[in-house]
Order: C-alpha cells, then structure tokens, then sequence
C-alpha cells in the first residue's frame, strides 16, 4: 500500500480507476488554524483576537497555554465566534499547571471551548537521545493522567508525538499514553513552476504499523512562499494538501484533525521559508490561499466521509487523480484533484456513478480582495450514464444527485 504518493508530473495518458470501497472511516471533516506564534511577544491580544473573529470559518483555533488572564481571553474569544480549542503546552508546564490553564480557558468562555491539548513534538522528529525523548514522554503521561483525574478537564484529549525509529531506532512504542497520536508537520515550499513534491516525515509509516486503530492528528500542514513559490500557486497547493494529508489519514479512527500553519506570516522568523506559511500576509491583509481554503472548508463543512453505504464509481483520465467522497446530508459531494502543478492544462476526465447522477461540477478559484467568487462552474457533458468534464491542477467539487 503506498501511504505517501509523491507528487510530481505524470504522463497524462487515459486512465481508468473504479471505486467501488469505503473511502475512509466516519468522521466529520474539520479543519483548525494554527495561530500562534504568529505575532510578537507583547503584542495586544484584543485586536489580535478580533482578527481571528473573521476567521471563525474553521472549527479549531490552535494556540498556546499562557497566562490566567490570557488562558481567559482566549476562552471568550473562542466562545464569541463559535470555535474549539488545541492548546499547546511546553516542557517548562507542570501537569498541574496545565490543568489549570485549560480550566482558565474554559472559565472565560463559561463553557467548555478546549477540546485538544497538545504536547510539544520536536524532540520526537529531531536527533535526541533516547533519554531525553524518555523523559518527556513521562512528562507528557504525566500531564494526561492529571486531565483525567480532573471532573473538570477528563474529557481534554492529549494529543502526543510518537517515537519514530528513523531518529531513535532503540526506543519502543508506548502505544496508548497519547489520545490522539501526533504525525508532525506536512510542510511545502517549492518554486511554483517546479513539480509539487509534498513530504512527510517517515514517522507515519511507523505510526501506521505501531500505533494501528489509533487516532492520529496532522497538527501542521502548510505551504511556504518564502523560497519562490508565489501566493497564486500556494492558494491552489494549501487546500490541495489538507485533502492529502486527509488521505493518509485512511485506515485510522476519528477525529481526523488537520491544523494549518500558519494563521499569519511572521518576518521576524530565522529563515525565508519559515517566514511565509502565513494565509495572511504580515499586515494582516488576506493572502489568495486563506479565500480558497476558506472556501473549500465552507463547501465541506458539516459534511462527513461517505462510509455507510458503497457509492462504486469509475474515473477515466489521467493517472494522478485523487478523490475524497463528502456526505453533508443534503448533497454528495465527489472531491477531486490531480498531483500536477496548479497551472496545468486541464485534461478531459469522464465519471460513471451507477447509483447516482452528476448534478453540477465546479472549480476552486484563486482570487485576492478584489475578486469575486471562489468557484466556477465547469461545463459537464453527459452521454448514457457518463459524465466528461475538464480537471486541471485545481480542486474540482461533483456534486451527485439522485
């Protein structure tokens, strides 16, 4: 099985792919934005905050533990526009004050807003000793066992970093100490005109074999233009990834979390690359990618992976064509996308759904303030139960009707 296909230029010979599996297991599809550190230390939080509002599109806003008064205003904040928490904690935390961070957080929302805590995962894709990854790995069981045995914070999951072997090939799985098992970052920055090579770090495989029906999160997914790739091409590839990184994610249980990184570009950053994940620019100011994965989140949500019933479909095109199947309960949605830079020239692709019809085929758009509209209609051919449309190296929606 591969579990990570590498994206690059394929060779746009017909291809015929039939479907007729469950796409994945149930979950609901949901996407966080990573937030922090994307400001200065000492920055107010207030307008900060307010930003975020705009922002409430996405159901998870990732940010750090901090302060009682801090914890508070996150809380209602969170609570004002509607989204949950993951909060991360750092080695210099006691369990105890962790509890007591998440329990601020809470108090200032009056309600229950922080779902995930997040252990820091460095020193498990890093080159540490098996001592010191030891000694967080205690750490970090410490700090759940203290959430369980608080009524007021037993529901928090942890989500923990794992062991890989490709860093410390002497240390064994502790299957079970984390919630939910943390696989790192899917992090790209590329020139746009080079072919699009999304990586990730060999620890999902072992994830995959030592930690099976275990839940996993993707707590950093992203797409840099600090090394060339331009904002155009990092507003088709950001959403194209959150589709990938929900590909990998087939097999295990939900919660299938996938966090963004980063909410805002950070210039004071060490190198280029790191200083442009942003889906915000450093004003501020909306960047092409936060209208188009807004708008593919927007399209989704509410919607969960279609695994009650088999929907067998054939799709003849290009090799490189992917899928992901959307039930929201008043449509079916077909999510498709190829492995071909942004700015490909669309190839003609024909859809048989037995069961189903094409009602209505559209194409995620890149746009800026300026613009309107994030999707456009495609024109669909239909012949004796099959349906031809175009597929470039944007995100097509199908949606199917009865």
């Amino acid at each position: 099985m591969i579990l990570l296909p590498l994206l690059a230029l394929f060779a746009c010979s017909s291809h015929v792919q039939s479907y007729s599996e469950v796409p994945m297991s149930s979950n609901a599809i949901a996407m966080g934005l990573g937030t922090n550190p994307a400001f200065p230390k000492g920055q107010p939080a207030e307008p900060y905050y307010d930003e975020l509002g705009e922002d409430s599109a996405f159901h998870y806003w990732r940010l750090e533990l901090s302060n009682a008064y801090n914890n508070r205003r996150a809380g209602s904040y969170a609570a004002k526009y509607g989204v949950k928490l993951v909060m991360l904690f750092t080695e210099r935390q006691s369990p105890e004050q962790i509890v007591q961070a998440v329990k601020e957080c809470n108090e200032g929302a009056r309600e229950q807003v922080v779902e995930f805590v997040e252990a820091p995962n460095e020193p498990f894709v890093g080159s540490h000793t098996p001592e010191r990854v030891g000694a967080i790995q205690d750490m970090v069981a410490r700090a759940r066992e203290a959430l369980r045995s608080d009524p007021a914070t037993a529901n928090v999951k942890m989500i923990g970093p794992v062991v890989s072997p490709s860093t410390n090939p002497d240390l064994e799985p502790e299957p079970g100490f984390p919630d939910v098992c943390d696989f790192g970052g899917v992090h790209v920055g590329l020139a746009s005109r080079e072919p699009v090579a999304f990586k990730i770090h060999p620890a999902v495989r072992y994830i995959r074999r030592a930690y099976e029906g275990h839940p996993i999160a993707a707590t950093e997914f992203s797409v840099s233009t600090g090394e060339g790739m331009s904002e155009e091409a990092q507003a088709a590839y950001v959403p194209r990834l959150w589709m990938e990184t929900i590909n990998w994610m087939k097999g295990f249980p939900p919660p299938y979390l996938c966090l963004n990184y980063m909410h805002q570009n950070k210039p004071w950053a060490g190198t280029a690359w790191e200083a442009e994940f942003g889906i915000r620019r450093a004003d501020s100011s909306k960047r092409p990618a936060w209208y188009s994965l807004v708008a593919l989140h927007d399209a989704l949500k509410g919607g969960h992976s279609r695994n009650h019933e088999q929907v067998p479909f054939e799709i003849t095109g290009p090799s490189d064509i992917k899928h992901i199947l959307v039930d929201r309960g008043d449509r079916l949605m077909l999510v498709l996308w190829r492995s071909a830079p942004y700015d490909s020239r669309p190839e003609s692709v024909t859809l048989r759904v037995p069961s189903h019809s094409v009602a209505a085929a559209h194409e995620l758009q890149t746009r800026s303030d300026g613009d309107e509209g994030d999707w456009r209609n495609l024109e669909v051919s239909s012949d004796q139960g099959a349906s031809t449309f175009d597929l470039g190296g944007k995100i097509v929606i199908v949606e199917l009707g009865s």
